[in-house]
């Protein structure tokens, strides 16, 4: 499924519109995608784009089911989807002006463009929106710790390996010493840089849980509503527009 940002936006997302019901494997060639953007366009079972004003930062997660139900919801420039690829929602997008609901339902085609239709679908993910700057401040504590993480397994290794390419006999035990203590040091200080990154991890792992039963609630409803709105005939086939 695709997701977007901001409606939610890293990799998560920005301003973010998540898919429905056909949740996400992660990456494997299903095809479904999870888009985020920040002034321009999230995903398991779906790719979502954001709604958000102004933003221009975008998000893909990918999973495809051709022939499944699917959607996209193309608001101002942002878009969301559910079991398509990035390539199939592009596909519609370059075939229909505007903003735009375009639905596969049980095999048929069907395009709405209500605008309050679509006000009405796009604030069903308001919620998973709102956990965005959450996200986005844990992605920015999360950046450091791991670069620190990686700088002290890169020093650690460097010092290792000096060890190893010197002649046994040539070897200062005092440098030898030094060296020792050294690495020491810093897997002592790796440990504590590994504790606060677990701890990130386990957090990130909670706004994910979270944001995916979000997702989950969000999608549900939304294929109420349009189940809805082809019964009414709010939604019709391209053909009869």
């Amino acid at each position: 499924m695709l997701k977007f940002p901001n409606f939610r936006g890293n990799d998560r997302l920005e301003p973010a519109l998540r898919n429905l019901p056909a949740r996400p494997a992660s990456l494997s060639q299903e095809d479904t995608m999870r888009a985020t953007f920040v002034a321009g366009g999230i995903a398991a079972v779906m790719l979502a784009a954001a709604v958000g004003a102004g933003n221009t930062h975008k998000n893909v997660h990918i999973f495809s089911a051709r022939g499944r139900d699917a959607y996209a919801l193309v608001l101002g420039g942002h878009w969301m989807s559910t079991n398509q690829s990035i390539e199939e929602v592009e596909r519609i997008r370059g075939q229909y002006d505007g903003d735009f609901l375009w639905v596969r339902r049980h095999g048929e085609s069907y395009m709405l463009r209500d605008d309050a239709k679509l006000k009405e679908a796009r604030g069903l993910f308001d919620a998973l929106r709102e956990l965005e700057p959450a996200q986005r401040d844990l992605a920015r504590r999360l950046r450091p710790v791991e670069h620190k993480e990686a700088a002290l397994d890169r020093e650690i290794d460097g010092l290792e390996d000096s060890g190893d390419d010197e002649d046994r006999a040539d070897r200062d035990a005092a440098l030898d010493r030094s060296r020792d203590e050294k690495i020491r040091e810093l897997d002592s200080e790796k440990k504590k840089v590994e504790f606060e990154l677990r701890r990130l991890e386990r957090e990130e792992s909670e706004l994910d849980r979270h944001s995916d039963e979000l997702e989950r609630a969000a999608e549900t409803k939304l294929w109420v509503l349009i189940d809805g709105w082809i019964a009414d005939g709010t939604a019709r086939k391209p053909s009869e527009r």
